[in-house]
């Protein structure tokens, strides 16, 4: 993250950086301003596998069961059949790319996935 240095005055100095950006933005330093823009992907084609690739991981889990799932917006787009040899990839590609997401919304989903990946492997540490 990108953090304006002020002075006491309350006037632009400069900037600091406590942690990097995500990969979608991008900052521009000038004279006396931060500009933060999100970079606009041509496709969300890479997003949709990757949600894919998440969502067969969690299908697949010995401990995923349909009903326990917390988010409705993932459960609606969530396969109805799972289990180890779930071989679904494509038509739930299909099927997300039809749905024609926005980048929030697979960011959501993603984030939704992991989060149910962790919560079927139970409390960390013991």
């Amino acid at each position: 993250m990108i953090a304006p240095v002020l002075s006491a005055a309350g006037a632009f100095r400069g900037a600091i950086c406590l942690h990097p950006l995500p990969h979608n933005c991008r900052y521009e330093v000038r004279w006396s301003e931060i500009v933060f823009t999100s970079v606009s992907r041509a496709s969300s084609a890479g997003d949709l596998h990757a949600l894919v690739r998440q969502i067969a991981r969690l299908v697949r889990h010995p401990a995923y069961r349909r009903n326990q799932i917390v988010s409705p917006m993932l459960l609606r787009h969530l396969p109805a059949d799972a289990g180890y040899a779930w071989q679904g990839e494509a038509v739930l590609l299909e099927r997300l790319t039809k749905a024609k997401l926005d980048n929030p919304s697979i960011d959501h989903l993603i984030g939704s996935v992991q989060t149910e990946i962790a919560r079927l492997r139970g409390p960390a540490g013991g």
